[in-house]
């Protein structure tokens, strides 16, 4: 893969604490583009012999459909009429079109989706949430043949292992359609640590009060509010501001890309991607772009 290194952050923050904190959200609005009928469209001939779910998983598993398009359509046939199968594809196609979207530089119709699945959680989350479970979410509104979550890097080979040689894009897209392979960067902010500077007692409903103040607070006010973390390198408490953080993902974000942009490392001794889940080809450069997401709560 030979690559020209594009890089774009987009400050997505006062796109998705809004909507994370209780706001409804209109995926009606996303730009659905497909050639898909509508599933209610698909058949209008009358199924002879219908089958349940179990019956169609059990020729599945014996191949008894010659072809996937073949089985695909028997299932959808098979259950038309029944809403959760109408669901799952509609669901289906949302994925689809923010993946489209995506890949040709637009993270909007991504973040959409992002804040839909978010708003759906209790507000017991906001005590219990943290960075690999919004890596886990976002992985799965991702398409699975398209994302390689923690890509392994070789950052610098002068290095020893754990003290900087090795890296971990927290999710690469490829771009199987469109112009743009993608590095997303992950942060995640849990209330707790923003609450902490105000009371050293709070329950669920100190949380949820002070996500909706987080909602409609000023973006300049939000970026310099203090969050305390446990540090397990100075194994104390540490307080850095919301903007830090934003910053340093962002350094972080272009130090990936950068080591990205030069495609294959062949060993531990040069810088590159040292990820078997990437087959590195000659071809004409491609584009890579980045985008931050930095989620408060949720």
């Amino acid at each position: 893969m030979s690559t020209s290194e594009d890089f774009m952050v987009k400050m997505l923050l006062p796109l998705i604490y809004q909507i994370i904190t209780g706001q409804q959200n209109h995926i009606g609005e996303l730009d659905i583009k497909s050639n898909i009928h509508p599933f209610y469209e698909i058949s209008n001939e009358t199924i002879k012999y219908s089958m349940d779910l179990f019956t169609i998983i059990s020729k599945l598993e014996n191949n008894q459909y010659a072809k996937l398009v073949t089985k695909q359509i028997r299932i959808l046939e098979q259950n038309k009429d029944k809403l959760v199968y109408r669901q799952v594809v509609n669901d289906a196609l949302l994925i689809a079109s923010a993946y489209e979207n995506l890949v040709a530089n637009n993270i909007l119709p991504f973040i959409e989706l992002l804040k839909t699945f978010l708003s759906t959680r209790s507000q017991i989350s906001l005590s219990s949430a943290n960075e690999p479970v919004l890596q886990a979410i976002v992985e799965n509104l991702l398409l699975l043949k398209y994302r390689i979550p923690e890509l392994s890097l070789v950052m610098d080979s002068t290095k020893l292992k754990g003290f900087g040689r090795f890296g971990y894009s927290d999710i690469f897209i490829l771009k199987g359609i469109g112009n743009n392979n993608i590095s997303l960067e992950l942060k995640y902010i849990p209330l707790v640590g923003l609450i902490k500077n105000q009371k050293k007692k709070f329950n669920t409903n100190d949380l949820e009060n002070l996500d909706k103040i987080i909602e409609k607070e000023d973006e300049k006010i939000l970026l310099k509010r203090s969050y305390k973390y446990w540090s397990k390198e100075h194994n104390e408490t540490k307080k850095i501001t919301i903007e830090e953080i934003l910053n340093n993902g962002i350094k972080q974000l272009k130090s990936y890309m950068n080591i990205i942009s030069k495609g294959n490392s062949n060993d531990y001794y040069s810088s590159g991607i040292f990820d078997k889940r990437i087959k590195i080809t000659k071809s004409n450069p491609n584009k890579l772009k980045g985008f931050i997401i930095l989620v408060i709560g949720f």
